[in-house]
């Protein structure tokens, strides 16, 4: 990871994606509980934005929500990017050492994120690592 990191540090994004990812991935962050405690994003690409569910009961309830999800998500983040969302069952990410909501990306972090993440072309490598670098960009600000 580190490797992949490294190659794309200082190079200038041609397009909105990842800043798009990153700003739904907060956009559904900002929604808090209950959302955040049972679902949380995996994806999102082309307009589609990726759910992981914690039970079939919230996967239920979810699924009679994407309008007004997608609605408020576009609020959220000032126009609309989320086009869909599907939901995927899955366990929850094993959290270690949580200490409450991370505080949100400034432009200037959301730019040097996605100019770590413009070059990667396999977007689950490129999730990951924009979904890494935001964590840690965060954390350090705490």
């Amino acid at each position: 990871m580190a490797d992949v990191v490294a190659q794309v540090v200082g190079r200038r994004s041609r397009s909105g994606r990842g800043r798009d990812t990153l700003a739904v991935f907060d956009a559904v962050r900002r929604l808090g509980p209950p959302l955040t405690r049972q679902a949380e994003p995996t994806g999102f690409r082309a307009g589609l934005l990726t759910l992981k569910v914690f039970g079939s009961v919230w996967m239920t309830e979810l699924s009679f929500m994407i309008p007004t999800l997608k609605a408020r998500l576009n609020r959220t983040i000032g126009r609309e990017v989320v086009q869909d969302v599907r939901l995927v069952a899955g366990p929850p990410a094993r959290r270690t050492g949580a200490r409450g909501p991370l505080p949100p990306l400034t432009p200037e972090e959301l730019d040097k994120v996605e100019r770590w993440g413009a070059e990667i072309t396999r977007p689950e490598v490129r999730a990951a690592v924009l979904r890494a670098a935001s964590r840690h960009l965060a954390r350090n600000r705490r």
